[in-house]
């Protein structure tokens, strides 16, 4: 565990840098607070509908300062946590539906990609690519310098973050289906379909299982190899989050309840 780090400052816009012993070492305030990422030695925040700001971690003075609005000409908002990848920031807008790109040394602004509909879950980034799928059911794989590699037609919206393992993305859908495809060419390995929608993005363990969690409750573990199931927990609520710590792994449902599985 570590002794200190950032965090909302929940229930006022902001955040607070707080050591274990719960003082704080420093805060800042914003009129909006979206998410936050910690890259580097510093924190990128999305604050306001559509500002970037970095802020080193030390002591919290600003690195960088980039609004969106005048950048690429947006209307609308960032919808989804940043993602940080090869020393580029992206972050998803509504208005126009676009994946935007800085620089994550200097916020200077990189590329944008329109989109024909918005990004549904924060991207993934792993084998030097930026992963995440789109509401009308299509899966892309973008490199850090603004080009496709591909794009995946799957029909249905990817709920979730993706995992990436392996060379293999895993993308749980809205109708419950549970992919494993090759993240260098967009082919599909294997699925695997479920009574409810995946909900919390997948976690994937060094041994080769997979971890999902569903709407209505249910934590699986699956062979990561070949897509087998192979153990199954009903909580009776929908799942949201999932981790793996030292050999555990930690599920949260819509409740607030925290289950420790070994």
């Amino acid at each position: 565990m570590t002794s200190e780090g950032p965090c909302s400052n929940y229930p006022s816009p902001g955040i607070e840098y707080i050591n274990f012993a719960g003082s704080v070492i420093w805060d800042v305030g914003m009129p909006f607070f979206a998410s936050f990422i910690t890259i580097y030695n510093y924190i990128v925040i999305a604050a306001g509908s559509n500002s970037i700001i970095a802020y080193f971690l030390n002591n919290g003075a600003k690195v960088w300062y980039r609004n969106l609005t005048s950048t690429v000409n947006t209307t609308g908002y960032i919808t989804m946590i940043p993602t940080v990848g090869d020393n580029v920031v992206v972050v998803s807008l509504n208005s126009p539906n676009a994946l935007v790109a800085l620089n994550a040394v200097n916020g200077a602004y990189l590329w944008s990609l329109n989109l024909t509909s918005f990004i549904t879950a924060t991207p993934a980034y792993g084998d030097g690519y930026f992963y995440f799928g789109t509401s009308n059911g299509k899966l892309y794989a973008v490199s850090p310098n603004g080009s496709v590699k591909w794009v995946d037609d799957i029909n249905i919206p990817v709920l979730t973050t993706p995992a990436i393992a392996d060379g293999r993305l895993y993308a749980g859908l809205g109708n419950g289906t549970f992919l494993a495809i090759n993240d260098a060419t967009g082919a599909t390995i294997w699925g695997d379909t479920f009574n409810s929608p995946i909900t919390a993005p997948p976690i994937v363990s060094t041994n080769g299982i997979v971890y999902i969690g569903t709407e209505d409750g249910n934590v699986y573990a699956i062979n990561a190899n070949n897509g087998a199931i192979l153990s199954k927990y009903s909580t009776g609520y929908t799942i949201v989050s999932l981790a793996l710590d030292g050999g555990y792994l930690i599920a949260l449902d819509s409740q607030a309840n925290i289950y420790i599985f070994k």
